[in-house]
């Protein structure tokens, strides 16, 4: 007889099924926006996280961003909660769409982001391939929390400044050859 304090089903012999997987929508959701990110090809190098998913996003606001200094008090700035939450609309749908074939839900996906940021993801992601595990989490987290957010768009607004900068000073070198 079976106490009602039994965890595991009543026919299912755990030693010859595997587990239920850990995080099922990190699976599904990682692999799609890797095979978005693959899809890029070298366009995507430049880019640590998600934000190369969103260039259109970056590109349009991450001079709003440049300034951001996390000590400073800028990130309570309306206009960047604002541009975070625009953000969050776009990688929401994305999320939702890439858990549209499956029974999983946004509220499942944010369960299993907040269990993978506080259990970490050393041991309890095999079911995920490791690499994938590591840069989603990593670029989820970096979306998900507006401090780290205006991190990265200010390294992007930085990066749009240099290559800016570059060509001014090419278009200064060519006008001195002639």
């Amino acid at each position: 007889m079976e106490s009602k304090d039994d965890d595991h089903e009543p026919n299912r012999d755990t030693k010859d099924e595997p587990a239920p997987p850990l995080a099922p929508t990190l699976k599904i959701v990682a692999k799609q926006f890797l095979a978005r990110r693959a899809a890029l090809g070298e366009a995507a190098l430049d880019y640590d996280g998600i934000e190369c998913l969103y260039g259109d996003f970056v590109d349009e606001n991450a001079d709003e961003f440049e300034g951001f200094g996390p000590s400073d008090g800028s990130g309570n700035d309306h206009a960047l909660k604002a541009l975070h939450e625009e953000f969050l609309g776009l990688f929401t749908r994305d999320v939702e769409g890439a858990l549209a074939s499956s029974d999983l839900t946004l509220e499942d996906f944010v369960k299993d982001v907040e269990e993978a940021r506080r259990d970490g993801l050393e041991e309890r992601w095999d079911a995920l391939e490791a690499a994938t595990a590591v840069w989603f989490c990593e670029a989820c987290w970096a979306a998900l929390d507006i401090a780290q957010f205006a991190e990265t768009m200010r390294a992007a607004a930085q990066r749009q400044r240099r290559a800016l900068d570059r060509k001014r000073a090419f278009r200064l070198l060519r006008r001195g050859a002639k």
